[in-house]
Parts: C-alpha cells; structure tokens; sequence
C-alpha cells in the first residue's frame, strides 16, 4: 500500500533518513509496526550507500522471549519492515516482501 501522510518526492530521488523514519512511525503505513518505531529512542542513521538502512531501536521486555532475548518474531518484523524502508531509499515506489526467511544462531 501506498504510504498515505508523507509526500511522495517529485523524482525518482530517494526517500530521506527523516521521512523515513516519518513513515516508519504512521499506523496507516506500517500498522503495529509502528507502536515500536515511536519509542523515542528509535532512530534512522543516515542512508550510506543508497539502497542501505541502519535503525536503532531499544529492545525492552516486550521485545523478548522467555529466555530474555529479542523475540524471533519481532526479530523478523524488523528485518521485513526494515528491508522495504531500504528499497525507499533507492525509489519512492512502495514495495512487499514476497518471502522471508531467517536463521537464528545461538
């Protein structure tokens, strides 16, 4: 779906780390995604090379498994969510992943 209350830019430029930390934090883009994305300590680094994101973002108690580590699941919405912000990086086209896939070593 087309992100709804960040304007798309007029070219083919990329997408800035601010507005995509912007679309990152709006339910109507990214749903219950965005519940963890407007913790205040969630960031968008600056984009080096184009096509390229690095967040930060705290992992609290909500975040994790039984065992005190980053839950698979959350692990995994990350990685989706932030992959597609990526590709905004390099096109203003909105995307969706068609297969995911992760392995988790201990």
């Amino acid at each position: 779906k087309s992100p709804t209350n960040t304007a798309m830019p007029d070219t083919i430029a990329a997408f800035s780390p601010d507005q995509i930390q912007s679309l990152l934090r709006d339910p109507a883009n990214f749903g219950q995604w965005s519940a963890l994305a407007t913790t205040s300590d969630f960031r968008v680094h600056p984009i080096t090379p184009p096509g390229h994101l690095t967040v930060s973002i705290p992992v609290t108690h909500r975040h994790t498994n039984s065992l005190g580590i980053m839950h698979g699941g959350a692990l995994a919405t990350l990685v989706d969510v932030v992959t597609t912000a990526a590709i905004l990086t390099v096109s203003p086209r909105p995307t969706v992943s068609i297969d995911l896939g992760l392995s988790y070593i201990n």
